[in-house]
């Protein structure tokens, strides 16, 4: 179930779709500074010494392209996009778990300080985010894209 994550948008399984474009640009860079430092781990174990010497020589290269660069890896690591892949669906879940849990905490303290006008809203709220929760942790992310369909946009 784990690459039925793949088919979803990073936005859509935060209910973002509607928050203005700088917004999402936040959570997208954000998301992508993040990812660029784990998927140097998990690459690491893969490469020896010697090879960043010679990745840092192909880098000086003035006419250097990204093929070649990614040509380099392939090299070295010929399952590439597999464990990039991988890496990036890893992140994806750790990412979006820690934003679900961090939105429960808010939707519990907005109840424990809502006055009765605003308790149902924060309840579904906080329901649709703990719903959320527990289906990404199943890796069930078909349920997580429906549960969030309540959340106000």
């Amino acid at each position: 179930m784990k690459q039925d994550l793949a088919k979803y948008d990073l936005i859509e399984l935060l209910a973002g779709e509607s928050w203005p474009e700088t917004e999402q640009a936040k959570v997208v860079i954000g998301f992508t500074r993040a990812l660029s430092g784990y998927v140097a781990e998990k690459l690491n174990p893969y490469f020896k010494d010697e090879d960043a010497d010679e990745l840092k020589k192909l880098a000086e290269q003035p006419e250097i392209t990204p093929e070649q660069v990614i040509d380099f890896y392939k090299t070295r690591l010929p399952n590439l996009e597999e464990v990039l892949d991988e890496a990036i669906l890893e992140l994806k879940k750790i990412f979006l778990v820690d934003v679900y849990q961090r939105k429960i905490n808010e939707f519990e303290q907005k109840l424990a300080q809502a006055d009765e006008d605003n308790r149902p809203a924060f309840e579904s709220q906080l329901k649709a985010w703990q719903s959320a929760l527990e289906f990404s942790q199943q890796d069930d992310w078909d349920k997580v894209k429906q549960v969030l369909v309540v959340l106000p946009r």
